[in-house]
């Protein structure tokens, strides 16, 4: 599972980093946007990566809590595109629907990672 998700989540960060080039708006605004959507990808990359790296409990649960944050944040960006018809709206349905199995994704593995600490809690005590 982590091997796909990792697989998953670097084409999605790529996927984003090409939708961008289809925003032809040059309005301060939608740039911003278009880089507060690729900071919060590449952030969430990066900390997944930074999980798999971890070297306590506790720094590989923030990192995924950082993942789970900004995988919401790309998704609430790529919906205030699709609103304004900015880019191309059916690559946007696409990174939308995969943010959200994205997000599932760490959801499942943060409860997984807390029943497996709240079990060998419970072993220890």
């Amino acid at each position: 599972m982590q091997e796909n998700l990792k697989e998953c989540l670097s084409s999605f960060v790529v996927d984003v980093l090409l939708l961008q080039q289809t925003i032809r708006e040059k309005s301060p605004a939608f740039q911003e946007i278009k880089k507060y959507l690729i900071t919060a990808v590449t952030c969430c990359e990066a900390s997944y990566l930074a999980s798999q790296r971890a070297t306590s409990k506790a720094d590989f649960k923030a990192n995924i809590a950082i993942c789970l944050a900004e995988i919401r944040e790309a998704n609430y960006w790529l919906r205030v595109l699709r609103e304004a018809q900015i880019g191309d709206i059916d690559i946007e349905d696409l990174l939308i629907n995969e943010s959200l199995r994205l997000k599932n994704s760490f959801e499942r593995f943060g409860r997984a990672f807390a029943k497996r600490q709240l079990q060998t809690n419970s072993v220890a005590a």
